[in-house]
């Protein structure tokens, strides 16, 4: 919804070009900006929240252990909450572990494999020095023991993970390309079990899909997944999520692919570090967390969110500078 400042800063504004007509083309080009601003807000109503994701069914989804959504190793987790599956055998897995399947405590054993580089090596390890820092999640060198645990390795181009514990050994594959801080960090959130931001049940009420410039082939990489299977554990949708896809992912013409309702403009997808409420997310999906003395409060070097709430707030910032700009040039 639109606030009531923003509303009166662009109506005062509309109003007082009339009585400026001196000064008129420094105003009419505030008052474009302006106009721009709000364009975003035209289409904000119900029907664009319900907007309707295009019917697939099991054979347009990739077969399990090939690659969906870019990153993220096909299971039959996915597959169920992609598709909404509510059979009784689904039902049965999801009472028993929750959705996707956690790492008992948190407690995440892992190994390097041969083909890593020193240079994602090191990544890897500050990445692995953050986590246990700022979440009660605990990725630990692998001892004699595990059974279940997660390799690194970079056997393949482009970067992907399964999403949660799958049960023996399971990989992190961290190729050409994905080599960011911010790239391996969402990785290690697909493995804890988290998913892409975009893919959340409540997605359509922040975001519009524009499927006319996705490829026809990989529209179900854009598939909302069943509130079943992917609670959002009331964490603001957050565009600056480092989980969240950027707004040209899939394109078939070079345009967007995905934009803000509240704002056409804004830009989202950053790979450089987890914000506040990524960490939040983390924190809320494990149950011991939430006991947990972590404090990340005071985290400078996170990145900012951007939720509805942020995005509203910057547009009324900007009325309001706009309309002291209108004001000194009179």
């Amino acid at each position: 919804m639109v606030s009531k400042n923003f509303i009166f800063g662009l109506s005062l504004l509309c109003v007082c070009v009339f009585f400026h007509e001196v000064k008129g083309r420094r105003i009419s080009a505030v008052v474009q900006e302006l106009l721009k601003l709000s364009d975003s807000f035209e289409n904000d109503s119900i029907n664009d929240r319900d907007q309707k994701q295009p019917d697939i069914n099991n054979e347009d989804l990739p077969k399990n252990g090939e690659l969906f959504e870019g990153d993220i190793v096909m299971d039959e987790n996915i597959r169920r909450a992609v598709l909404g599956y509510s059979s009784k055998k689904s039902a049965d897995i999801n009472s028993k572990e929750g959705g996707f399947r956690h790492w008992k405590d948190g407690i995440v054993p892992y190994t390097f494999h041969k083909s890593l580089v020193p240079v994602i090596r090191e990544q890897i390890n500050d990445a692995i020095k953050e986590f246990n820092l700022l979440t009660c999640i605990r990725y630990v060198p692998k001892n004699e023991f595990d059974r279940d645990y997660v390799t690194f390795r970079s056997l393949t181009n482009g970067c992907s993970s399964s999403v949660g514990k799958q049960g023996g050994e399971q990989f992190i594959n961290l190729g050409i390309g994905c080599r960011k801080f911010g790239t391996v960090m969402h990785e290690m959130m697909h493995t804890i079990g988290i998913i892409h931001e975009q893919s959340r049940p409540d997605r359509n009420q922040y975001i519009d899909v524009l499927y006319d410039n996705i490829k026809p082939k990989l529209l179900h990489n854009f598939r909302m997944y069943s509130l079943r299977d992917a609670d959002n554990l009331d964490v603001p949708y957050n565009y600056w999520s480092v989980m969240h896809y950027n707004n040209y992912a899939f394109s078939s013409n070079g345009k967007k692919t995905l934009v803000s309702k509240l704002d056409k403009t804004l830009n989202f997808g950053q790979r450089y570090q987890l914000t506040h409420l990524d960490v939040m997310q983390i924190n809320k999906l494990y149950p011991g967390c939430q006991q947990s003395k972590v404090d990340y409060s005071d985290a400078d070097f996170l990145v900012n969110n951007m939720t509805p709430h942020d995005v509203l707030k910057e547009k009324d910032e900007e009325a309001s500078d706009m309309l002291s700009l209108m004001a000194s040039a009179e």
